[in-house]
Protein backbone atom coordinates (compact mmCIF):
# COMPACT_ATOMS: atom_id res chain seq x y z
CA UNK A 1 0.00 0.00 0.00
CA UNK A 2 1.45 3.41 -0.62
CA UNK A 3 0.72 6.08 1.68
CA UNK A 4 1.96 9.76 1.22
CA UNK A 5 2.31 10.88 4.43
CA UNK A 6 4.05 14.26 6.37
CA UNK A 7 6.73 13.03 8.84
CA UNK A 8 9.39 14.19 10.93
CA UNK A 9 12.60 12.75 10.90
CA UNK A 10 13.90 11.90 14.36
CA UNK A 11 17.11 9.04 13.63
CA UNK A 12 19.19 8.42 10.75
CA UNK A 13 21.73 5.43 10.81
CA UNK A 14 24.39 4.75 7.73
CA UNK A 15 23.31 1.36 6.14
CA UNK A 16 25.26 1.28 2.95
CA UNK A 17 27.62 4.08 0.94
CA UNK A 18 24.11 4.61 -0.34
CA UNK A 19 21.90 4.22 1.76
CA UNK A 20 20.57 4.89 5.63
CA UNK A 21 17.83 3.97 7.08
CA UNK A 22 15.39 6.62 9.39
CA UNK A 23 13.40 6.96 12.29
CA UNK A 24 10.66 8.97 11.35
CA UNK A 25 6.86 10.50 13.26
CA UNK A 26 3.83 10.30 10.38
CA UNK A 27 0.84 11.83 10.73
CA UNK A 28 -0.66 9.00 8.70
CA UNK A 29 1.45 5.92 10.12
CA UNK A 30 3.02 7.32 13.73
CA UNK A 31 6.20 6.23 14.35
CA UNK A 32 7.89 3.95 11.53
CA UNK A 33 11.63 3.10 10.30
CA UNK A 34 12.12 3.20 6.40
CA UNK A 35 15.25 2.36 4.05
CA UNK A 36 16.29 5.22 2.18
CA UNK A 37 18.33 4.84 -1.07
CA UNK A 38 20.33 8.14 -1.22
CA UNK A 39 21.17 9.82 -5.10
CA UNK A 40 23.37 12.80 -6.05
CA UNK A 41 21.37 13.52 -9.05
CA UNK A 42 20.10 16.39 -9.89
CA UNK A 43 16.01 15.40 -10.44
CA UNK A 44 16.66 12.85 -7.55
CA UNK A 45 13.61 13.48 -4.87
CA UNK A 46 15.81 11.33 -2.37
CA UNK A 47 19.11 13.82 -1.76
CA UNK A 48 21.46 13.52 1.35
CA UNK A 49 20.55 16.71 2.34
CA UNK A 50 16.67 16.02 2.99
CA UNK A 51 17.73 14.43 5.79
CA UNK A 52 18.45 16.05 8.89
CA UNK A 53 17.04 15.94 12.35
CA UNK A 54 13.65 17.35 12.81
CA UNK A 55 13.10 18.09 9.02
CA UNK A 56 9.55 18.10 7.96
CA UNK A 57 9.01 16.43 5.20
CA UNK A 58 6.23 14.77 2.85
CA UNK A 59 7.24 11.77 1.83
CA UNK A 60 5.67 8.43 -0.20
CA UNK A 61 5.94 4.94 1.71
CA UNK A 62 5.77 1.33 0.09
CA UNK A 63 4.01 0.51 3.68
CA UNK A 64 3.62 -3.27 4.43
CA UNK A 65 2.80 -3.98 7.87
CA UNK A 66 4.45 -7.37 7.94
CA UNK A 67 7.97 -5.74 7.91
CA UNK A 68 9.59 -3.41 10.35
CA UNK A 69 11.28 -1.34 7.58
CA UNK A 70 9.34 0.23 4.90
CA UNK A 71 10.34 1.23 1.86
CA UNK A 72 10.45 5.56 1.41
CA UNK A 73 10.37 6.23 -2.24
CA UNK A 74 9.46 9.70 -2.33
CA UNK A 75 10.12 12.97 -0.40
CA UNK A 76 10.36 16.65 -0.27
CA UNK A 77 10.37 19.41 2.42
CA UNK A 78 8.15 20.89 3.66
CA UNK A 79 9.58 24.39 5.08
CA UNK A 80 12.82 25.95 4.70
CA UNK A 81 14.67 25.57 7.82
CA UNK A 82 17.60 27.21 7.11
CA UNK A 83 18.44 27.29 10.78
CA UNK A 84 18.51 23.76 11.64
CA UNK A 85 20.90 23.40 9.54
CA UNK A 86 23.30 26.54 9.79
CA UNK A 87 23.11 27.87 13.36
CA UNK A 88 25.39 25.81 15.57
CA UNK A 89 22.84 26.06 18.69
CA UNK A 90 19.87 25.67 17.00
CA UNK A 91 21.13 22.37 15.32
CA UNK A 92 22.65 20.60 19.09
CA UNK A 93 18.97 21.39 20.44
CA UNK A 94 17.35 19.86 17.37
CA UNK A 95 19.45 16.91 17.78
CA UNK A 96 18.57 16.15 21.45
CA UNK A 97 15.08 16.67 21.00
CA UNK A 98 15.16 14.28 18.15
CA UNK A 99 16.90 11.98 20.58
CA UNK A 100 14.68 12.19 23.05
CA UNK A 101 11.72 11.36 20.28
CA UNK A 102 12.89 8.43 19.26
CA UNK A 103 13.86 7.12 22.63
CA UNK A 104 10.31 7.75 23.87
CA UNK A 105 7.71 7.83 21.24
CA UNK A 106 6.42 4.43 20.73
CA UNK A 107 3.25 5.19 18.85
CA UNK A 108 2.52 2.75 15.71
CA UNK A 109 -0.96 4.59 14.91
CA UNK A 110 -1.66 8.06 14.50
CA UNK A 111 -1.40 10.60 16.94
CA UNK A 112 -2.08 13.99 15.40
CA UNK A 113 -2.50 15.88 18.78
CA UNK A 114 1.16 14.89 18.84
CA UNK A 115 2.51 15.35 15.73
CA UNK A 116 0.76 19.01 15.70
CA UNK A 117 2.85 19.64 18.56
CA UNK A 118 6.09 18.55 17.32
CA UNK A 119 5.37 20.47 14.27
CA UNK A 120 5.08 23.36 15.69
CA UNK A 121 7.79 23.19 18.74
CA UNK A 122 10.41 22.32 15.41
CA UNK A 123 8.99 25.73 13.63
CA UNK A 124 9.53 28.09 16.46
CA UNK A 125 12.94 27.15 17.21
CA UNK A 126 13.69 27.16 13.48
CA UNK A 127 12.18 31.27 13.18
CA UNK A 128 13.08 32.12 16.80
CA UNK A 129 15.51 35.59 16.92
CA UNK A 130 15.15 35.02 21.07
CA UNK A 131 18.11 32.99 22.89
CA UNK A 132 17.53 29.49 22.56
CA UNK A 133 19.86 28.16 25.43
CA UNK A 134 16.62 27.36 27.58
CA UNK A 135 14.34 25.96 24.50
CA UNK A 136 15.27 22.14 25.12
CA UNK A 137 14.06 23.12 29.20
CA UNK A 138 10.61 24.38 27.45
CA UNK A 139 10.41 21.70 24.80
CA UNK A 140 10.76 18.71 27.92
CA UNK A 141 8.36 20.33 29.90
CA UNK A 142 5.51 20.81 27.36
CA UNK A 143 6.48 17.30 25.93
CA UNK A 144 5.94 15.14 28.88
CA UNK A 145 2.70 17.06 29.63
CA UNK A 146 1.39 15.87 26.28
CA UNK A 147 2.31 12.34 27.19
CA UNK A 148 0.09 12.32 30.07
CA UNK A 149 3.57 12.96 32.50
CA UNK A 150 2.35 16.55 33.42
CA UNK A 151 4.93 18.37 36.25
CA UNK A 152 2.33 20.30 38.82
CA UNK A 153 3.72 23.72 40.02
CA UNK A 154 2.14 23.03 43.14
CA UNK A 155 4.89 24.49 45.58
CA UNK A 156 4.42 26.46 48.58
CA UNK A 157 5.77 26.67 52.08
CA UNK A 158 3.32 23.62 52.82
CA UNK A 159 4.64 21.09 50.02
CA UNK A 160 7.93 22.32 49.38
CA UNK A 161 9.08 18.96 48.27
CA UNK A 162 9.09 17.83 44.33
CA UNK A 163 8.20 13.89 44.28
CA UNK A 164 9.79 12.45 40.61
CA UNK A 165 6.71 9.56 41.02
CA UNK A 166 4.13 12.23 41.38
CA UNK A 167 4.87 14.34 38.92
CA UNK A 168 4.20 17.32 42.08
CA UNK A 169 5.41 18.55 45.25
CA UNK A 170 4.71 17.13 48.57
CA UNK A 171 5.35 18.33 52.05
CA UNK A 172 7.78 15.40 52.77
CA UNK A 173 10.85 14.17 51.25
CA UNK A 174 10.94 10.64 50.88
CA UNK A 175 14.50 10.01 49.81
CA UNK A 176 16.75 10.82 47.14
CA UNK A 177 15.34 8.80 44.84
CA UNK A 178 12.26 9.79 44.92
CA UNK A 179 12.45 13.42 45.74
CA UNK A 180 13.76 16.54 45.48
CA UNK A 181 15.28 18.82 48.02
CA UNK A 182 14.64 22.27 49.35
CA UNK A 183 16.81 24.13 46.97
CA UNK A 184 16.62 22.14 43.62
CA UNK A 185 12.35 21.95 44.47
CA UNK A 186 12.02 26.04 44.60
CA UNK A 187 14.38 26.27 41.55
CA UNK A 188 12.21 23.92 39.87
CA UNK A 189 9.37 26.13 40.91
CA UNK A 190 10.67 28.93 39.84
CA UNK A 191 11.71 28.17 36.01
CA UNK A 192 8.03 26.32 35.95
CA UNK A 193 6.45 29.50 37.25
CA UNK A 194 8.24 31.81 34.79
CA UNK A 195 9.89 30.31 31.84
CA UNK A 196 8.48 30.42 28.26
CA UNK A 197 9.57 30.13 24.62
CA UNK A 198 8.19 33.55 23.83
CA UNK A 199 9.78 35.46 27.03
CA UNK A 200 12.38 33.01 28.24
CA UNK A 201 14.03 34.11 31.94
CA UNK A 202 17.87 33.93 32.05
CA UNK A 203 19.29 30.75 33.70
CA UNK A 204 22.90 30.78 34.51
CA UNK A 205 24.80 27.33 33.41
CA UNK A 206 25.04 25.78 37.16
CA UNK A 207 21.43 26.19 37.16
CA UNK A 208 20.31 25.16 33.26
CA UNK A 209 23.14 22.07 34.17
CA UNK A 210 20.25 21.38 37.67
CA UNK A 211 17.35 21.54 35.70
CA UNK A 212 17.71 19.30 32.46
CA UNK A 213 19.46 16.88 35.62
CA UNK A 214 15.72 16.87 37.16
CA UNK A 215 14.23 16.24 33.93
CA UNK A 216 16.37 13.79 33.23
CA UNK A 217 15.50 11.90 35.94
CA UNK A 218 11.94 12.69 35.48
CA UNK A 219 12.12 10.98 31.84
CA UNK A 220 13.73 7.83 33.79
CA UNK A 221 10.82 8.08 36.27
CA UNK A 222 7.93 7.78 33.88
CA UNK A 223 9.40 6.55 29.79
CA UNK A 224 10.02 2.58 30.50
CA UNK A 225 13.85 2.04 29.38
CA UNK A 226 14.89 5.99 29.38
CA UNK A 227 18.36 5.86 28.82
CA UNK A 228 21.54 8.32 29.17
CA UNK A 229 21.56 10.93 25.74
CA UNK A 230 24.33 10.95 23.69
CA UNK A 231 23.13 14.76 22.67
CA UNK A 232 23.34 16.03 26.22
CA UNK A 233 26.85 16.83 26.65
CA UNK A 234 26.83 18.27 23.77
CA UNK A 235 24.55 21.42 24.51
CA UNK A 236 26.19 21.27 28.32
CA UNK A 237 29.45 22.57 26.16
CA UNK A 238 27.26 24.81 23.97
CA UNK A 239 25.65 26.59 26.72
CA UNK A 240 28.25 26.84 29.54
Amino acid sequence: MLVKTEAILINKIKYSDNSIIVSLFTSELGKISAIVRLSHKSKSNLKPALFFHLNIITTEINFKNTIEVQNLKYCESNYILADLCSDINKIAISQFIAEILFKTIREQSPNQNLFEFLKNYILQLNETKNNVSNFHLNFLRDFADLEGFKIYNNFSKEVPYFNFIEGMFFPIFFSDEESLDYQHSELLHNFLKSNSTENPIKINYQHRKELINIFMKYYQNHFAGFKELKTLKVLEDLFS
